[in-house]
């Protein structure tokens, strides 16, 4: 398991958070125009961005309104995104181990992987170029979605 420098890993998780943000306004830019025919910011800033209306529920309902243009591979990249979002912000990354501090991810740990194969672990190297990908794939057909709008 290669150990990544602090430094490197708060700002990869800053830029991960902050882009999925990012990538979530538009998601909900393009169900609100598909509803309303502009933005409409009432809604947007009261349902949209309500705190309990969640990214998984925002992908189901973009896959509703724009069956022919987000297809399944679409669909399970968005999640994919989210899904690296929520490791980088909440994976516990340092655990000690008895020795040293090491990188950890809780689900292998918890499920009494560490016993069988030592310290599992998460490479947020690995998901960070996973996450940019992506990132580039999801946000040109989510642009596509929302017009240009005034």
């Amino acid at each position: 398991m290669k150990m990544i420098k602090e430094e490197s890993l708060s700002k990869n998780r800053a830029k991960v958070i902050e882009t999925t943000i990012a990538i979530e306004s538009m998601i909900s830019t393009a169900i609100t125009n598909h509803y309303f025919g502009e933005i409409n910011l009432n809604f947007m800033l009261e349902v949209m961005f309500d705190e309990y209306f969640t990214s998984a529920l925002k992908i189901r309902i973009l896959k509703k309104v724009f069956p022919n243009k987000v297809d399944n591979e679409k669909e399970n990249k968005l999640r994919r995104i989210i899904n690296i979002r929520n490791l980088f912000a909440h994976c516990n990354t340092r655990i000690y181990n008895g020795a040293k501090w090491v990188i950890i991810y809780p689900k292998d740990y918890d499920r009494g992987f560490s016993k069988q194969k030592g310290f599992g672990g998460v490479d947020f190297d690995k998901l960070y170029k996973e996450f940019e990908e992506l990132n580039r794939e999801v946000t040109e057909f989510l642009q596509a979605l929302i017009p240009q709008l005034r």
